[in-house]
Order: C-alpha cells, then sequence, then structure tokens
C-alpha cells in the first residue's frame, strides 16, 4: 500500500500513525511513502523497498553496507 503526500510530510505522518499501529501492525508495516512530485523510477525504488542512496541513476559501487 502506498500513501502519497509531500515528502516533507512523510516522517510527520509515519510518526502520527505510530499511535494507531497496534490496530494493523500488518498493515502499518507494508506501508510506502511517495511524494507525487517524484519521477517514476524513485517511485518504484521507494515500493520496491530499495534504500535511497542506492535509488539513484549511477549508485556507488561498491555499494556500502545497510
Amino acid at each position: 500500500m502506498a500513501v502519497l503526500l509531500p515528502e516533507d510530510d512523510h516522517e510527520q505522518f509515519a510518526a502520527d500513525l505510530e499511535s494507531h499501529r497496534r490496530y494493523a501492525a500488518e498493515l502499518y508495516a507494508s506501508l510506502r511513502y511517495l511524494d507525487p512530485r517524484w519521477g517514476l523510477e524513485r517511485m518504484i525504488a521507494a515500493l520496491s523497498g530499495v534504500r535511497d542512496d542506492l535509488a539513484q541513476p549511477f549508485p556507488p559501487f561498491p555499494p556500502t553496507d545497510p
């Protein structure tokens, strides 16, 4: 499931949902936050769980450790 809202609001929205997590833990664990202003590639990376530092046209090589 994806939530569309400006990137500046992602952290606050996640914090607001935290108080409701116990009611639907699986649902909240699967949420992905997207900014409608992002390009398609960045949205796909966010939906697939790719880290921000690797979601670039030329990620670092070798990739950094998590």
